[in-house]
């Protein structure tokens, strides 16, 4: 707010309290311009730290990506993921060996249905072994352990907030 204050009530005729009034009006306006060079300047501080924090998530993330997928693979223990629809989505050099099938041929297929042959069959023979549609009796205790890792894993997907 601009005061200008004079002992005599008409000292300022029309065209200086015009002036004034323009003058005022810039005062406002270059004000507004300040503040909002201000806010731009947060504004830009605030994205730059978000970024460099998501920057560092980043490479975070990749680094537990890359350790989690060492371990994965490298694992003596079979491992296998399926997804929602029980479809195996991963499965890790142990658990193919322990199967007899290749990841290829595992890839893609229903969990649920226990890939263990019960002998040392043919090829042709474990692959009837994998198509049943119920586990057998004879299944390890390496199947039963991929079950319960399994079924873990839908509990966990259960309680987790969509």
């Amino acid at each position: 707010m601009l005061s200008i204050y004079d002992r005599h009530p008409f000292v300022f005729d029309s065209m200086t309290v015009q002036g004034l009034e323009e003058i005022t009006h810039e005062v406002e306006n270059g004000v507004a311009a300040q503040r909002s060079v201000i806010t731009i300047r947060t504004a830009l501080e605030e994205t730059s730290v978000a970024m460099d924090a998501l920057a560092e998530t980043e490479r975070s993330q990749g680094l537990s990506e890359q350790r989690f997928r060492l371990a994965f693979e490298d694992n003596m223990a079979p491992m296998l993921f399926s997804d929602s629809d029980d479809l195996a989505i991963a499965v890790n050099d142990a658990f193919c060996e322990m199967v007899g099938f290749s990841r290829e041929e595992l890839l893609g297929h229903d969990t649920t249905i226990s890939p263990i042959p019960r002998t040392s069959r043919s090829r042709r023979n474990r692959t009837k072994a994998w198509s049943r549609t119920a586990p057998t009796k004879s299944a390890t205790s390496s199947a039963t352990c991929a079950r319960t890792v399994r079924s873990s894993l839908r509990r966990c997907r259960a309680r987790r907030p969509r």
